[in-house]
Order: structure tokens, then C-alpha cells, then sequence
């Protein structure tokens, strides 16, 4: 009788322990299992970043894009530079990009302010109308930040037929900037 006394006690310890370890591995596990999905995802978005796009498709799903909202916002998601555009405004001289650029990290250019802005800005390009692209000009060098490309794009607004010429700057064919064209005067989007 008095070893079923002692028995019991010792029976319910054994399981309780048996359960504080069961959990703290479960825990531990999740743990280790949500670090190692958020690097992948961290490496995953800087790989997507650091991908060359074809700077005439970007040109192109940009006039599609100009149609609403949404599909801007989706432009911005998948050809704008959000990188590139971070490690811009996080430097004092244009010789500092390069380095700006390796360090930024996703947490950096996918803050919601950050990218709610850059979202804003394209969106004023969002027109009624359908946007066509009527002509590429020559791809050269931005003269402030040579590692950026720049091409005058002539487009043309299917509802009115009305000429719009824009020069947008590009890095890696990803999208930074679009300034509207006024010849002498340059109004910058960014």
C-alpha cells in the first residue's frame, strides 16, 4: 500500500516532465523552423531585387499598368527597383549607391511607409484611358548617377491620341523614376 502511494506521485512527476519536454521541443522546433523560413524569404526577396529585367518589358507592363491602381501597385511589386530606389535616397554621393545597395536589406525597402510612398508617386501616373507605348528612344546614362540607365519613351493616350513623352530611369531594367518631359523643364516622380 505504501509503495502505490509513493508510486502515483512519482508517476504523475515523471509525466508532467515528460510533457515541459515535449512542448519545449515543439516550441524549439517552430522556432528554428519560422528562422530558417524567414531567412529563405529574406534571400529569396534580395535574389528577386538583384534579378536584370528586359528594360523595354518593364517599359511596356508600365503603360499596362497605368490603366488603375491595382495594376500600378502591382507594377511597383514586380519592376520597380525598391532596392535600388532605398539605397538611393540612403546616400550622400553617388559614388556611395553601390555599397548602400549591398547592404540594404529587405526589411529596409519593404517597410509599408517606404513602399506605400513609392506606390503613390507611380500612381500618378494612372490614367483613364489606355497607354501605349509608340516609341523607345536610345538607352543611356543618368548624368547624375551613372549606373542608372535613361531612355525618353514616347507614349501615346489611345482616348485622346495625345503624345506623352517621358524620360524614365532604370536600374538593372528595373524602374526608379519617371520624369515628365516639358523640354527644357523636367519634372521628376520618384
Amino acid at each position: 500500500m505504501k509503495n502505490k502511494k509513493i508510486l502515483i506521485p512519482v508517476i504523475i512527476c515523471i509525466l508532467i516532465i515528460a510533457i515541459v519536454v515535449v512542448v519545449f521541443v515543439v516550441l524549439n522546433n517552430k522556432k528554428n523552423t519560422d528562422e530558417s523560413s524567414n531567412q529563405v524569404d529574406t534571400e529569396q526577396l534580395i535574389a528577386e531585387d538583384e534579378t536584370v529585367l528586359d528594360y523595354n518589358e518593364t517599359i511596356e507592363k508600365f503603360a499596362e499598368a497605368c490603366k488603375s491602381d491595382e495594376e500600378m501597385d502591382n507594377f511597383v511589386d514586380n519592376y520597380v527597383g525598391m532596392r535600388a530606389l532605398y539605397a538611393t535616397k540612403e546616400c550622400e554621393k553617388p559614388e556611395d549607391f553601390e555599397e548602400k545597395f549591398e547592404q540594404a536589406v529587405p526589411s529596409d525597402y519593404r517597410d509599408q511607409t517606404f513602399e506605400e510612398d513609392i506606390k503613390n508617386s507611380f500612381k500618378e501616373f494612372v490614367t483613364d484611358g489606355e497607354i501605349t507605348v509608340k516609341e523607345i528612344g536610345e538607352l543611356g546614362k543618368n548624368k547624375n548617377f551613372t549606373m542608372f540607365d535613361e531612355v525618353e519613351v514616347l507614349f501615346v493616350d489611345e482616348n485622346t491620341s495625345e503624345e506623352i513623352t517621358l524620360n524614365m530611369i532604370l536600374y538593372r531594367g528595373r524602374l526608379l523614376a519617371v520624369e515628365y518631359d516639358y523640354g527644357d523643364e523636367t519634372e521628376e516622380n520618384m
